[in-house]
């Protein structure tokens, strides 16, 4: 009681004040929910020649951001600290009155509000400092119906909508809560957080609006460095790694920034393999903090990509293995893999891939890296699988998966063991039908043909059937114009559509008991042997060929 006897008494000798309105760095970091950010800034004003009213509004603005941090203790004595630099600026007091006054007796907590609000019944900031004293106790209905109230005060002002949204996204009513951002950026379109706190519900729901309406924020405020944080950020989420780099280093060069902020930043150069960056960063972190959690977790990626001895192997699985689990997440999992698959651990590698995976579902890509150990270890079935499975995350239509799918099954299965010529045709036929569905997609690149036609001749061993015949002359047909650069292919298709036709020419010579029967037959394979001398002249198969067609004396 004596605490509520207190704040009424302050109250009634306040001056009729209006909350500062002009937009700055701070309030817009704050309203942007950065409040990590906006703390750094207003304590820099609490520490300047700022006015008493400036500094006394610092502190409201620090306490607030305390409390959205979870801090209500340090939220408490910001509002004190801002009530000593003056007790005549109403918001403090609201600010204590919500942290104390409303958990012990509500109808007092109210009075205390409705005498701050009968100072000056037009301020609207000071509607908006009661229900943010509200939301500060989880009472979204009360703290709604002052913002009503604020609305009637001012119905062409963006801040009140702004403050709706906040309530909306507290309730995870993602939707409702981007309504009432529109709301704000429609009455107040210089209200750049309204365009940040918009974005940001988006950064998960549709990353190209997101980007939009952050593109819209730079035009209305090119200066203010905490779109460049966010721009960061999503550029993170999309894996654009470098561009994450530029846009959060704006941001940490214009100064607003926190410890957490900078461990950011390193993350994104760590990402960006920018390796030689990042520990001049962490390494002063973790000298203040050796148990940081997140300094430790940068500087054990960075020592397993940098460092070549088993040392950096070491680092990241002391981290992995000695870190709680429920804090681990799916890129702890990913490095520790990557390093193991460095060093040929390549079970442990595959473990620790599927965990990674079986935490964070948006890393199936890493299926390719599961594959790709598995045709290392030569386990045909098991590559297979994942390349399946990685073909479904990429796209049926990404030429690269396609491609590298189908050679490394082609690969494979050209080793496989004569015994094993059922499994090998089985993987054949599979490769040949993604390199079919790679020259759909391009039907004018050789790739596709060349590597079914490789496909193919395996699985016509003997070449009896031309089952390569047709995509090798496909190959002749693209790659022809441009013979200079594809020599090699050229000389492998001449190759085997000369040995094709001696292999027709032979098998008709043989049937009829005469050669002559079968010169034109072996004249398509003298064309073709001696296009292979004309890309390569020291061919001795080629040469040899021709001469003992030659030696058949044909044209007699």
């Amino acid at each position: 009681m004596k605490m509520i006897k207190l704040i009424i008494g302050v109250i009634v000798f306040f001056a009729a004040v209006g909350q500062v309105k002009a937009e700055n760095t701070g309030l817009n970091l704050y309203r942007a929910g950065m409040d990590e950010a906006a703390i750094v800034y207003f304590k820099k004003v609490c520490a300047s020649q700022s006015t008493a009213r400036e500094k006394a509004e610092a502190n409201y603005y620090i306490a607030n951001a305390f409390i959205r941090l979870g801090h209500p203790d340090s939220a408490l004595s910001y509002f004190d600290k801002g009530l000593i630099e003056d007790p005549e600026y109403p918001y403090n007091i609201v600010g204590i009155a919500g942290l104390t006054v409303l958990k012990q007796d509500p109808k007092a907590a109210e009075a205390i509000f409705k005498q701050a609000i009968s100072v000056n019944k037009k301020d609207m900031g000071v509607y908006l400092a009661v229900a943010r004293a509200y939301i500060s106790q989880k009472d979204y209905e009360n703290a709604n119906k002052y913002i009503a109230r604020a609305i009637k005060v001012d119905s062409k002002s963006g801040w009140p909508y702004l403050l709706k949204g906040d309530i909306a996204r507290l309730q995870n009513k993602l939707m409702e809560a981007a309504t009432e951002y529109e709301q704000a950026i429609y009455f107040s379109p210089e209200l750049i957080s309204s365009y940040l706190k918009y974005a940001a519900v988006y950064m998960s729901l549709n990353k190209e609006l997101a980007l939009t309406t952050l593109q819209q924020a730079k035009e209305q405020s090119a200066d203010f460095r905490g779109i460049d944080a966010l721009l960061g950020e999503l550029y993170f989420s999309q894996g654009k790694s470098s561009e994450a780099v530029a846009s959060y280093a704006r941001f940490i060069e214009d100064g607003n920034y926190s410890e957490t902020h900078l461990l950011t930043y390193a993350l994104y150069l760590y990402m960006d393999k920018k390796y030689e960056e990042v520990l001049p960063i962490i390494l002063p972190v973790i000298q203040k903090e050796p148990n940081n959690f997140v300094a430790n977790r940068i500087y054990a990626y960075v020592k397993a990509k940098t460092d070549q001895t088993e040392d950096g192997l070491k680092i990241i699985e002391k981290f992995v293995n000695n870190a709680p689990k429920d804090k681990l997440i799916a890129l702890d999992y990913v490095s520790l893999a990557d390093e193991q698959a460095e060093n040929k651990l390549n079970r442990e590698a595959i473990e620790n891939y599927k965990k990674a995976i079986a935490i964070d579902s948006n890393r199936r890509f890493l299926y390719q890296n599961i594959a790709d150990i598995y045709v290392k270890e030569s386990e045909i079935d098991s590559s297979a699988k994942y390349y399946d499975l990685y073909a479904d995350v990429a796209g049926k239509e990404d030429i690269v998966v396609l491609f590298k799918y189908g050679r490394n099954l082609y690969s494979m299965t050209s080793n496989l063991d004569s015994t094993l010529r059922e499994k090998q045709i089985l993987y054949l036929r599979k490769a040949d039908t993604i390199f079919q569905l790679l020259s759909e997609i391009a039907p004018g690149n050789y790739l596709g043909y060349f590597w079914r036609a490789r496909v193919n001749s395996l699985i016509d061993m003997e070449t009896t059937e031309g089952l390569a015949k047709p995509y090798y002359e496909k190959v002749v047909e693209i790659a022809l114009p441009d013979a200079d650069k594809r020599k090699r292919e050229l000389s492998e298709s001449y190759r085997y559509l000369g040995y094709y036709y001696y292999v027709q020419a032979d098998a008709k010579a043989t049937a009829k008991n005469n050669a002559k029967a079968a010169k034109e037959e072996y004249l398509k394979s003298k064309e073709y042997f001696s296009k292979v001398l004309e890309i390569e002249p020291e061919n001795a198969v080629a040469t040899q060929v021709i001469e003992a067609i030659d030696k058949l004396n044909l044209e007699k």
